[in-house]
């Protein structure tokens, strides 16, 4: 754990770096298992199933899931062993599940509990109206309707994705966010080395905000689950069966990943293209800056004859 406010994916790749994705207790850490019921995420022994933690699910004041590995998840609470403002971020690396459906489940009990406090405090605001005048009832109303169960609650929007099956050849480290004379090379790397019966039929899901790669297979393992603001570059190969998209990885890294389609990748690529777009100009919106006119001083012929004066004689 480390008590310091940093964000969620440095404090995984600080974890995570320079240890071997095949141990399974890796850093300091231990084998656990996390339990999480409507209140509280509670940290087990397996071997003598005796609860070593306790977090009130309340505390959290965010939580992800790891950039580099689907499997790594953290979440960010006070400490609540100390009087000052400290804060921890502690970070988990799951077994044979991603980390995906815990930051779901975390998502749904805490709709849970605003849901239950907005009838709560509807509940003690309509007694406190109601209760003065009011006689004990005697008979049953006809319409056993509670006005509470209409209460409504801003569920959040399920974006639009667009699903491309095709095949997924793997990934190379590449020097560079970008360029067409940096993504052809790695394409034809790739599908040189790696044997045609190694490509791995997938599904990309793509989204305004990530694109993730599930195997085809009963298992629907994840190989990649990359936000769209670390996608740096995207294009064709040679053969317009191969793409390829860079990817900035959180220790400031470039990987190159490859896919197959048939009868060509311009769909998958359109696709990208349009999640891309979409991503910008909500951050357009999300950040209006307003334009202010230039004003022009000088006339064109003014404005020329300084930038000639400028380029001969140098600026004044």
């Amino acid at each position: 754990m480390i008590e310091v406010v940093v964000p969620i994916n440095r404090c995984i790749s600080e974890l995570t770096n320079g240890i071997n994705d095949g141990i399974n207790c890796w850093g300091d850490g231990k084998d656990l298992y996390m339990d999480i019921n409507k209140k509280d995420i509670l940290l087990i022994d397996p071997s003598e199933m005796i609860i070593i933690h306790k977090q009130s699910i309340p505390s959290i004041r965010i939580w992800g899931v790891g950039r580099e590995n689907s499997r790594d998840f953290a979440y960010v609470a006070k400490d609540k062993d100390r009087m000052k403002n400290i804060y921890k971020c502690h970070v988990f690396r799951c077994d044979n599940t991603s980390a995906r459906i815990i930051a779901n489940t975390l998502r749904d009990v805490c709709k849970n509990l605003m849901i239950e406090r907005g009838l709560l405090a509807a509940t003690k605001e309509s007694s406190t109206d109601e209760i003065s005048g009011q006689k004990r009832p005697t008979s049953f109303p006809e319409s056993i309707e509670n006005e509470l169960t209409h209460v409504s609650f801003p569920t959040p929007m399920e974006e639009q994705k667009k699903h491309v099956p095709c095949k997924y050849l793997g990934c190379i480290y590449v020097e560079k966010p970008g360029g067409i004379h940096i993504l052809r090379p790695a394409i034809e790397k790739v599908s040189q080395t790696v044997p045609e019966d190694k490509w791995i039929s997938v599904t990309v899901n793509i989204s305004p905000t990530s694109i993730i790669v599930s195997s085809d297979d009963d298992t629907k393992e994840q190989l990649l689950d990359c936000r769209i603001r670390y996608l740096s570059f995207l294009g064709v190969g040679q053969d317009n069966n191969f793409c390829g998209i860079i990817i900035h990885c959180a220790d400031n890294s470039f990987k190159c990943h490859v896919f197959y389609c048939q009868p060509s990748c311009v769909q998958l690529c359109k696709n990208i293209e349009a999640a891309c777009k979409l991503r910008y100009q909500k951050c357009l919106d999300a950040h209006p800056q307003v334009i202010r006119p230039v004003e022009q001083t000088k006339s064109y012929g003014a404005q020329i004859k300084s930038l000639v004066e400028s380029f001969w004689f140098g600026n004044k």
